[in-house]
């Protein structure tokens, strides 16, 4: 009996042996100790280090794991971390940022020795035969700046940071930067904060919190910390942030400690209610010589398409860019645009001419895609597939046209957008300063645009008759000079027509009825002449110009007015006509038409004279 008893308890020895390794394999590392909890109970067995860490010492069972652990935490966790370690260790954060990242991470500090000592928390969920089980687990923080030995002297780091956050007069907080192990950004922490950051930012701040708990992903502001944690370049950007209604303007400065794959830099922000000049102007010198060339190219007198072209020009310059755009968007309308392109088609073989173009669908889209930020970036497949996850009938298109990388930027009046500028292809290597100058651009291209647009849609109000919808004599005037300055045309024809018995009906029916009968009239006169130039240069008086038609065809026309007349038992026109073969000018075969049409008036109310209006 004794030596079966010791069998079975060699056995169930072995048993529990090899479930441990197999949990800590799980994990990897040098533990101060490891749990395994149940998720659903919280009964939990303890496995703590021996005094030189060198290997799991005998288990220990409790209950209600998450409660104990802050009750543990209370005596063992450095007391600047321990606010932190309250906020995230906690059953429902665990098993959230397992189910979305896999695995949960905690860095923090323990009082060994009477030392704080940077340790890394790791909790991950197996599958055993039994049920799945959490593994938590505790080490010494490798990618700590304290290093590996885990010093007082070399742990001040941490409390540095602290003191130095608390020494800046403006809104500051430390950041850590992890480095991922291809290269990319990684998990983005804020390490610590003055009370000025911690007031701007709220009751749910806490120190080591994931900076996205704080505020909305953002991959251009991963990108900024990544360069200013990892590469150590200072970074700047004075932008409009659409969720809060202010202006931001931040700074990323590089610090030093960290390893190879952890980093840190310092993030400090102002605010402004308005965009201030000054600040806008705060840019590389490189950024600032490009906007002040491209406000003399918007203001140089030239067509103002080809003038916003040109600017389009200086930036794919710049940037190395293969192609740009700007495309205007009208909600009410339901419509998107092509206001100027660039793009050289023998520098970009893959682009499909035609199938490039933007839809509304798409274009309405970009606004939910930027988001809270203030651009869409893509520098590489990673970034285009994060696009595609979320938009792929605009993703498909780019692949279609063989796009690799991508700045686009809104174009806002008044806060609301009234286009985007994009450019693909470029040197990704220039993206932070091909962002720096396309959003700056894009200040004053929106406003610049927006003020052409208003010009042009004044110009055209100023020269629509608004009852009829007809081009009105203003309009033809301006149209004539034109064609004087570009020394006239062949071939052309003119039609002057009077609309018969206007008077007759404003004086026996009302203006309203004369109104409808001028409507009517108008209707006609554009299904006829829909072509060409279309004038109501009077109250019952228009002007046809049929530009470049033979004489045939234009007979044709001015029949098909006659019929299209009879068909309408209330309009009838008076009309004369010249054609001319290039050997008359415009001014006098518009006054032979004249005549001739009211001689046809003159006909008419013989005809009927209880109509006669003169």
């Amino acid at each position: 009996m004794k030596t079966n008893g010791n069998k079975a308890e060699k056995i169930s020895r072995e048993s529990v042996e090899h479930l441990t390794y197999s949990r800590i394999s799980a994990l990897s590392g040098n533990y101060l100790v490891l749990y395994t909890v149940d998720p659903v109970t919280e009964g939990y067995v303890e496995f703590s280090a021996t005094k030189d860490f060198e290997e799991l010492g005998l288990a220990k069972s409790g209950k209600e794991f998450f409660a104990a652990s802050r009750i543990n935490g209370e005596r063992a966790v450095f007391a600047a971390d321990l606010q932190m370690y309250r906020q995230r260790f906690t059953k429902e954060n665990v098993l959230r940022e397992i189910e979305e990242r896999g695995l949960f991470l905690m860095h923090y500090r323990l009082v060994m020795d009477g030392s704080p000592v940077p340790v890394c928390l790791r909790a991950a969920l197996v599958s055993e035969s039994d049920g799945d089980k959490l593994l938590v687990g505790v080490t010494r923080d490798e990618d700590s700046p304290a290093g590996p030995q885990g010093s007082a002297g070399e742990a001040s780091a941490h409390m540095d940071f602290q003191a130095f956050a608390d020494s800046v007069g403006m809104p500051c907080c430390v950041m850590s930067v992890e480095r991922t192990p291809d290269g990319g950004c990684g998990d983005i922490r804020i390490v610590c904060a003055n009370q000025t950051y911690k007031s701007n930012m709220g009751p749910s701040y806490y120190d080591g919190m994931p900076y996205h708990e704080l505020v909305p992903k953002d991959n251009k502001f991963e990108d900024f910390c990544f360069r200013a944690a990892i590469l150590k370049q200072r970074m700047h950007a004075y932008v409009e942030t659409k969720a809060l209604g202010w202006w931001i303007d931040q700074t990323l400065i590089p610090l030093e400690g960290g390893s190879g794959d952890i980093g840190y830099c310092q993030f400090v922000f102002e605010f402004t209610a308005a965009p201030e000049t000054d600040r806008l102007a705060n840019v590389s010198a490189s950024t600032a010589e490009k906007v002040i060339q491209s406000c003399i190219t918007l203001m140089s007198g030239k067509d103002f398409k080809e003038s916003v072209a040109e600017v389009l020009d200086l930036v794919m310059q710049a940037s190395g860019a293969r192609a740009g755009r700007i495309m205007l968007i009208d909600h009410e309308k339901d419509r998107a645009s092509i206001f100027c392109e660039r793009c050289d088609d023998a520098d970009w073989p893959n682009r499909v001419p035609g199938r490039d173009v933007i839809s509304y669908e798409i274009m309405s889209s970009w606004k939910d895609l930027i988001g809270e930020s203030n651009a869409i970036m893509i520098r590489d497949e990673q970034d285009l597939a994060a696009i595609e996850a979320e938009n792929p009938q605009w993703a498909r298109t780019m692949r279609e046209n063989g796009v690799d990388s991508l700045v686009l930027v809104p174009l806002r009046r008044s806060g609301e957008e009234i286009g985007y500028m994009y450019v693909v292809n470029f040197d990704v290597s220039r993206i932070i300063e091909l962002k720096e100058l396309v959003e700056l651009l894009a200040y004053f291209l929106g406003s610049e645009i927006s003020n052409h647009m208003l010009l042009e849609r004044l110009e055209t109000i100023s020269k629509v008759d608004v009852l009829t919808g007809i081009m009105n004599r203003r309009a033809m005037i301006s149209r004539i000079k034109q064609i004087a300055k570009e020394g006239g045309f062949g071939r052309f024809g003119v039609v002057s027509i009077d609309l018969n018995g206007l008077k007759t009906v404003n004086d026996n029916e009302g203006h309203d009825a004369g109104d409808r009968l001028l409507i009517m009239a108008g209707e006609i006169l554009k299904k006829v002449f829909y072509e060409d130039d279309l004038f109501r240069t009077g109250g019952d008086e228009f002007i046809v110009i049929s530009e470049s038609i033979d004489e045939k065809t234009f007979e044709r026309k001015v029949k098909k007015l006659g019929a299209a007349a009879a068909k309408n038992d209330s309009v009838s026109f008076a009309v004369g006509t010249f054609w001319s073969d290039g050997s008359t000018d415009l001014t006098k075969a518009l006054r032979i038409a004249d005549e001739r049409m009211y001689e046809a008036k003159k006909q008419y109310y013989e005809k009927n004279p209880q109509l006669r209006s003169r």
